[in-house]
């Protein structure tokens, strides 16, 4: 008798759970049906990933994401935004590492959840928060470059004005977020001999990269990994950088060309001369058009091309550089980035200008 009350027991108990399965897959099918049509700027698709990238198994990188991201929502819902926004940073982090584990739905939430959350924290006083979430949510998108051009547009002027004081701009990257990736080597200089640690030296004693450079010939290019598309207009970036002994550097970008599994490397010519103080270097430009004309002289197909590397071109000799933080800005109206140092423009091989 025990036994067969046990048995009808499991049943009802499996029974209940396929019912909750069932009800939980209409639930989501019904609100993908269901959604705003006000929504329909926020269903950005992401950037495209290399045909080899996409045969990886991705189970692994996609229930990590997942998860930090069930556990920022769930840290919200309990009022605890702090660490909400730490978790969500980390969400954002493992999905720039492999946007192609991430499900258009996903960034679709995962760049409302920024935007909400950061007018949230904006009604309790909350700025700097603000701008973190909103950060984070835009790069969560997979095309922040869009979605910030957007957010100009949609956000009333009381969220506009108390974010950006001056030009519209957010944190490409954040130190603080436990997983967030060292600024790494790329361009030609390949020999160049460097060290990377983080320390709690950024401006305002928060923890910032500390890049110590020993050798290497030419402009060694040492930048963060990002995920910026390519749109139509002019596009900003800026690190907020300083050296230990002073020496002129400029911004350096790196393309990445899917379909062709190619890098087209952008130095600037424009260089800011950068002492014990901290500076902005910054880069301005049709980045759109720039990667167009190149991979077109090259015969390129630059179909998905992105901006994955974002950072400082340096002197080969040995120096030590802090950076503290890289953000993505829109130009019009941009008032305090450095101006360029006074000099004729510097002959770059493969730059920018060639």
């Amino acid at each position: 008798m025990r036994t067969t009350k046990t048995k009808l027991l499991v049943i009802a108990a499996t029974g209940l759970l396929i019912a909750a399965l069932v009800l939980a897959m209409a639930a989501f099918f019904a609100s993908r049906r269901g959604k705003k049509t006000a929504d329909r700027e926020e269903n950005t698709p992401p950037l495209a990933a290399s045909p080899a990238d996409t045969g990886l198994d991705t189970s692994g990188a996609r229930s990590t994401g997942m998860a930090l991201f069930s556990r920022a929502n769930e840290l919200a819902r309990l009022g605890d935004n702090e660490g909400a926004l730490a978790a969500f940073e980390q969400t954002v982090t493992e999905w720039e590492a492999r946007p192609w584990t991430v499900p258009e739905e996903m960034r679709r939430r995962g760049r409302l959840f920024g935007k909400q959350l950061a007018l949230l924290s904006l009604e309790d006083g909350a700025t700097q928060q603000a701008l973190r979430f909103l950060s984070a949510g835009t790069r969560a998108s997979g095309r922040p470059f869009s979605a910030l051009q957007e957010h100009r547009a949609r956000l009333d002027a009381a969220a506009r004005s108390a974010l950006w004081p001056e030009s519209p701009f957010i944190l490409l990257t954040s130190f603080t977020a436990e997983n967030t990736p060292l600024p790494v080597l790329f361009g030609a200089a390949q020999d160049a001999v460097f060290e990377v640690r983080l320390e709690a030296a950024g401006e305002t004693n928060e923890p910032c990269a500390v890049i110590s450079v020993s050798s290497g010939k030419g402009r060694p290019c040492i930048g963060l990994p990002t995920l910026v598309d390519l749109s139509s207009g002019r596009l900003g970036l800026r690190a907020r950088v300083k050296a230990e002994k002073p020496v002129p550097i400029s911004m350096a970008l790196r393309f990445w060309l899917p379909r062709e599994k190619v890098e087209l490397i952008y130095l600037s010519t424009e260089l800011h001369k950068v002492d014990s103080g901290w500076t902005w270097v910054t880069v301005e430009d049709d980045f759109l058009k720039y990667c167009y004309d190149h991979a077109s002289a090259a015969n390129l197909d630059m179909a998905g091309a992105y901006i994955d590397r974002a950072g400082i071109a340096v002197a080969g000799e040995p120096n030590t550089f802090w950076m503290d933080r890289l953000e993505l800005y829109l130009p019009a109206g941009e008032g305090h980035a450095t101006e360029p140092e006074k000099a004729a423009p510097v002959s770059v091989p493969g730059g920018a200008h060639e």
